[in-house]
């Protein structure tokens, strides 16, 4: 399931992947279905459209539905439609292999990946101005992880290829390369998350290695082995005090002075993010 929290308590939309459900033949068209925070079903989509690459809510809780050609179709929370916008030429030529929301200092914005692997954004889902990050970078493969920070009126990229993080601007014309300082050997960052505040950001290596530090990178708060290897469904910050991994029915929290748990959950989970905690999200 492509499933959309919305924060704040709000609304909670689903819709099959159909990516994962290639073997199995339907003749009817895919539904979203939207449900309020206690789970009754208040709404639903027939969705007659291209292929929904990612599913999620704006701050005014606009459902956001981007299609792999960077069309954004927009609806509301109880289902009808509102608008349409694309995230570009290049995405509805090329196609798009990934897609992130994001808040910004304007509202709710969209990140996507092209298949040329070149990054834009819109920084206002409400007035969509696209803009091509301008900081160059040789990808010549999908990025092992990308996550978006917005602050004031700039907005940054932060890519990892393989075991190097770089930072794009939507106004410089290079990438910076950043020098998170890791004590384990590891070949690839799997997994970047900026935290609510945009003041601290998690980065996990492919070894199960978790660092959390400053936003610049610049200076490293701990640096944890989770003792797993097994990549997460989500990587998420609990409010900004604690990082989530979600592990499809294992939780695993880690604090920046090195504080762990775990919880158990009866089944795969989804994770919300929360200005002050995570919603969990259970079937």
């Amino acid at each position: 399931m492509i499933v959309a929290v919305s924060p704040y308590g709000g609304f909670i939309a689903a819709i099959r992947d159909e990516k994962k459900f290639t073997r199995v033949q339907t003749s009817g068209k895919p539904v979203i279905f939207i449900f309020n925070s206690a789970g009754s079903l208040v709404g639903s989509i027939k969705w007659s459209s291209g292929s929904i690459f990612c599913l999620d809510w704006s701050n005014t809780e606009d459902l956001l539905c981007i299609q792999e050609d960077g069309s954004v179709l927009v609806y509301d929370i109880w289902g009808n439609y509102q608008r349409v916008f694309s995230m570009g030429q290049e995405a509805k030529d090329s196609k798009i292999i990934d897609a992130r929301t994001f808040d910004s200092c304007a509202g709710t914005g969209i990140a996507i990946l092209t298949t040329s692997f070149r990054f834009f954004a819109v920084n206002d889902v409400t007035t969509p101005r696209i803009r091509k990050m301008a900081g160059t970078l040789d990808l010549n493969s999908p990025p092992s992880a990308w996550a978006v920070l917005s602050e004031e009126r700039s907005t940054h990229v932060f890519v990892a290829k393989e075991k190097n993080l770089y930072l794009l601007d939507q106004y410089e014309t290079s990438a910076t390369l950043l020098q998170p300082q890791f004590n384990s050997n590891y070949l690839s960052i799997t997994a970047i998350c900026v935290s609510p505040s945009k003041r601290h950001i998690a980065l996990l290596a492919e070894t199960g290695h978790l660092w959390i530090g400053n936003a610049a990178c610049s200076t490293k708060y701990c640096e944890i082995d989770t003792q797993t290897m097994e990549p997460p469904r989500q990587v998420m910050w609990c409010g900004s005090n604690a990082v989530v991994l979600n592990l499809n029915g294992l939780l695993l929290v880690f604090s920046p002075h090195k504080d762990q748990f775990s919880l158990v959950i009866d089944g795969p989970c989804v994770l919300g993010s929360e200005v002050d905690g995570v919603r969990v999200l259970t079937s």
